[in-house]
Formats: structure tokens, C-alpha cells, sequence
């Protein structure tokens, strides 16, 4: 038997590929989704946290216009920095037209200067603050990437690594800082310049769609205890399952926690993690004709809807 910790996408995508294997998903909720999960109240749809489904794997991509199909519409991102008293089009590094004249130099000779200045750490070594400076120079680290970043993160850019950053704030070339500088926009930029949502009923469709494939699925159970070394787990409702390999989805510190036999190093190196907490906030304006626009602020990130 594979037991399932959780019921959000990790472990409804872990139940749905075993196929025919025993398997078991435990989830303590009333309902599957975890974090993607939507609601309906007074006519409104609303994402428990916002969902954007963009695809660097082409296999992830087939898996969910499989699932999901004739259910996807493409969407082009429509986001905004709200900065020096202006709005400036996301991502900042390539969109610095409209800024105050001083800034936009700032942000144009330090990028120019990383062209000519080799590495000053080895990539292994190198904290995200540093790739910063080293890929966009030090006026766009100062005017945006690293306050936004610092507030987003909650800690230190120096704390951070960055051997994961290079796919998802690539480098611009010279030409693209310029065009954006002067106002010139001759590509979209980034990683998610576009993206698909579902057309109706919000991201609560796709882990719908998993679980026509999971045979079995047990609802208000959450894990209170771990035997490792008997296999076997306890939950609040007094359920106790035995398996042969355990999948879990909830967070490693509270995996850690629930696990009695685990040795000291591990639960003292799972307390040490950290984690970074988000509120999202939906908001539904009944009246016609609005649009909406998502701005990044210095400081935070909010939806503004307004008429036309």
C-alpha cells in the first residue's frame, strides 16, 4: 500500500500516475485542492491563492490541456511596478521609459557595466543579492530588484542562493535594456509573458480533474503521527494505516514532527527551515465594463478594477 499525505496537486498528480497501484490519499480538508482550490459566493469565482498555469516542461504542458481539454484560454500578462510616483511595465529591467530621466540612467550605465566586469563570486557560492548586481548592475539592484525581492522573501538577498534564479529572471541583452529605456517594445520578455487559465469555474477545475483518476480518497483525516520504523501512521479520526512506502505533500518541518523515531539531527535541521507566509486578499466589483490591472508594488502586490 503507498499512502498519500495531502490532496493537493502533488498528491493528487501522485495517486493519478500510480494508475492501478494500491494507493491511499489522506486528506484532513473536506475537499481536495489544497492551495489550488476555487470558491463561488454571490455569483463571484474566487482562487484560494492566485494560479497561473505557465509550462517549462512540454510533458507538464500535454498533461493538463489532456486533462483540462478545450478548457484553457491564453491570456497576456498585464503587470505593473508602481515606483518614483509612476507605473512601469513588468519586468522593470526592460520597461525603465517613463521613470525620472535620473533613474533611467542609473539603471542603463550600471547594466553596462556588468557587460565589461567578469564574475566576482563562483556560481556555487553566489548569494541572489550578488547575481543581482553581476546580471543587472547596480541601479536596477537599487530601484527595484532588490526592495521588491527583500520584501517578497522576508530576509536578506545575501541569505538567498541563486541557482535557481537564471530561468526565472533572465538576463536582458543590451538591446533590450535600451528598447525599454526608450519606450521601444519589439518582444514580449520573461518567463511568463503569456499564460492559460481555465475559462470557467477557476483553478479549482484542475485537481478536479485529477481525481476522476484516484480510485481512493479519505477526507477530514489529518496525520498526527509517524511510526517510520513499524510503517505505520495515525490520524485524528482514530484511522491507522499501515504501508509500504509513504508519500507525504504537507510541509517537511510538520512531516518532521509527526515522525516519533526520527533521529535529533534531522528534526533539529527540519526546525531550522524557514518559510515566507502570503495573504491573498479577492475582490469582486459587480458592474459592467471593468478591467483590471495588477500592479507590483515596492512594497506589496494588489488587483485595482476599475470602468473605463
Amino acid at each position: 500500500m503507498i499512502l498519500i499525505v495531502g490532496a493537493g496537486l502533488a498528491g493528487l498528480s501522485t495517486a493519478y500516475h500510480l494508475g492501478d497501484r494500491a494507493c491511499r490519499v489522506m486528506e484532513k480538508e473536506k475537499e481536495a485542492g489544497g492551495l489550488c482550490r476555487s470558491y463561488h459566493m454571490d455569483g463571484f469565482t474566487f482562487d484560494v491563492t492566485g494560479h497561473l498555469l505557465h509550462f517549462r516542461q512540454a510533458e507538464i504542458k500535454t498533461l493538463v490541456e489532456g486533462l483540462l481539454v478545450g478548457s484553457l484560454t491564453k491570456h497576456t500578462r498585464r503587470s505593473y511596478i508602481y515606483s518614483h510616483q509612476t507605473y512601469t511595465e513588468y519586468p522593470f529591467q526592460v520597461n525603465t521609459y517613463g521613470l525620472p530621466p535620473e533613474v533611467v540612467r542609473e539603471c542603463l550605465l550600471g547594466f553596462i557595466a556588468t557587460l565589461t566586469k567578469p564574475p566576482a563570486t563562483p556560481p556555487e557560492d553566489r548569494s541572489f543579492k550578488a547575481w543581482i548586481l553581476e546580471n543587472l548592475g547596480e541601479g536596477m539592484a537599487k530601484h527595484f530588484m532588490v526592495p521588491f525581492n527583500e520584501k517578497l522573501w522576508q530576509v536578506s538577498l545575501d541569505e538567498l542562493t541563486s541557482d535557481w534564479v537564471a530561468w526565472l529572471v533572465p538576463k536582458p541583452e543590451l538591446k533590450d535594456v535600451v528598447n525599454g529605456a526608450l519606450g521601444i517594445k519589439d518582444k514580449a520578455f520573461g518567463y511568463n509573458p503569456s499564460f492559460l487559465y481555465p475559462t470557467q469555474g477557476g483553478i479549482g477545475v484542475l485537481p478536479g480533474a485529477f481525481l476522476s483518476g484516484v480510485r481512493d480518497i479519505v477526507y477530514g483525516s489529518e496525520l498526527v503521527e509517524v511510526d517510520t520504523g513499524r510503517r505505520r501512521a495515525t490520524f485524528q479520526d482514530g484511522r491507522l494505516e499501515e504501508y509500504d512506502t509513504l508519500v507525504s505533500t504537507i510541509p517537511v518541518p510538520e512531516l518532521v514532527r509527526r515522525c516519533t523515531d526520527l533521529p535529533r539531527p534531522i528534526r533539529e535541521a527540519a526546525e531550522g527551515l524557514r518559510c515566507v507566509s502570503v495573504y491573498n486578499v479577492n475582490l469582486g466589483l459587480a458592474r459592467e465594463r471593468r478591467r483590471c490591472r495588477t500592479m507590483r508594488y515596492m512594497s506589496s502586490t494588489s488587483t485595482r478594477c476599475t470602468s473605463p
